[in-house]
């Protein structure tokens, strides 16, 4: 059961993959929803605190953002953990693929920054890292998606807003505002 699912993923297999950062796990569960298995349990290397942000790409391989263990943790399509991707990261919160590009695009909450990776090495090849309201600064960004034209889209939560970037991390514009309940 979950107490406080967070992420969801889904892979080419029909599995849904599900971050859980109150109970410090993250599950995936078959198709016909029957079978929940723990990724990371059995391997001391891949332990979880606060698992949070999750994205899947075209080959399989699970991105699972941890904001107490700040790093990003990433397994393969057999859910055996593959490497982890490091780089002064607080929260990773969000994350998103851009399978065309290789890139791993990461929305740090804490750091208040939209980061890119390289998927395949984890090197870190850019970074829009800026609090505040202006174009491309952010103010406790949450969720990251690539549009199908390579866009970054990026909610701004507390500006209230979704930021979008180029590939490159270029601000394109932003749309949204507070709106009254």
């Amino acid at each position: 059961s979950f107490l406080k699912p967070f992420g969801v993923a889904l892979d080419s297999f029909g599995r849904m993959i599900v971050t859980d950062p109150a109970r410090a796990a993250v599950v995936v569960m078959d198709p016909a929803g029957r079978m929940f298995t723990p990724i990371g349990e059995a391997q001391r290397q891949a332990h979880f605190r606060v698992p949070m942000g999750i994205a899947v790409d075209a080959a399989d391989n699970i991105y699972i953002g941890d904001n107490g263990l700040k790093q990003i943790l990433v397994f393969g399509p057999d859910l055996a953990f593959r490497s982890v991707i490091r780089g002064d990261l607080e929260a990773p919160s969000g994350l998103a693929v851009d399978n065309g590009r290789n890139r791993l695009y990461v929305a740090d909450t804490r750091k208040h920054g939209l980061f890119a990776y390289d998927a395949a090495t984890g090197k870190r090849i850019g970074q829009v890292l800026k609090r505040g309201e202006g174009e491309g600064e952010f103010n406790f960004p949450t969720g990251v998606a690539v549009g199908p034209d390579g866009n970054v889209y990026v909610t701004d939560t507390m500006n209230a807003r979704v930021q979008v970037f180029t590939p490159a991390l270029k601000f394109v514009r932003a749309f949204g505002s507070l709106g009254a309940y």
